[in-house]
């Protein structure tokens, strides 16, 4: 399964793939927005939690003119405080991190389209969410506002986005 748009594909997640994911986990920069705490991961530890999402949802490289510059993932929602507030739909979840001097490019932008597509019509998902964004990153506020998310509720100091089926997100 790839999925493409422009210069951005989406491919599948594999064993060689390790090297980019863990530094960009333990990258204190990409990891400002992305954890609550940024910390350093092993690769033993980054491939655990992987891995884990993988048994729920799809994790994949981002190739930008074919180079990977990022990862991301759609996997089933695992929130309890939105799995409460929309009992019975399925609830979908993205992340997203891209190595620092990819950004500002629109390749998060596109490659938030693409999951939200693949989301949607590949998988027949009710809503999509981006969950936990902090104030202070303001490219994913910026990017999922324009790919149509709206806020739906904080948690934790953080917010919670969400784009539904039918309105929006590509």
């Amino acid at each position: 399964m790839k999925l493409r748009a422009g210069s951005v594909r989406l491919r599948p997640l594999t064993e060689d793939d390790w090297e980019l994911v863990v530094g960009l986990w333990n990258d204190p920069e990409v990891a400002y927005y992305s954890d609550e705490e940024p910390r350093t991961y092993t690769t033993e530890q980054v491939q655990g939690i992987v891995r884990g999402i993988s048994w729920a949802g799809f994790c994949f490289v981002i190739e930008f003119e074919g180079t990977p510059v990022g990862e991301c993932w759609l996997q089933e929602m695992n929130v309890e405080r939105v799995l409460r507030r929309y009992p019975g739909l399925d609830c979908r979840r993205i992340d997203i991190e891209i190595q620092k001097d990819f950004w500002d490019r629109g390749i998060g932008s596109t490659a938030i389209g693409l999951l939200v597509g693949f989301g949607f019509e590949a998988e027949g998902a009710d809503g999509i969410f981006a969950v936990d964004v902090g104030e202070e990153n303001g490219r994913s506020l910026r990017v999922f506002g324009k790919k149509g998310f709206e806020e739906d509720g904080e948690g934790e100091g953080r917010f919670d986005f969400v784009v539904w089926a039918g309105r929006g997100g590509s």
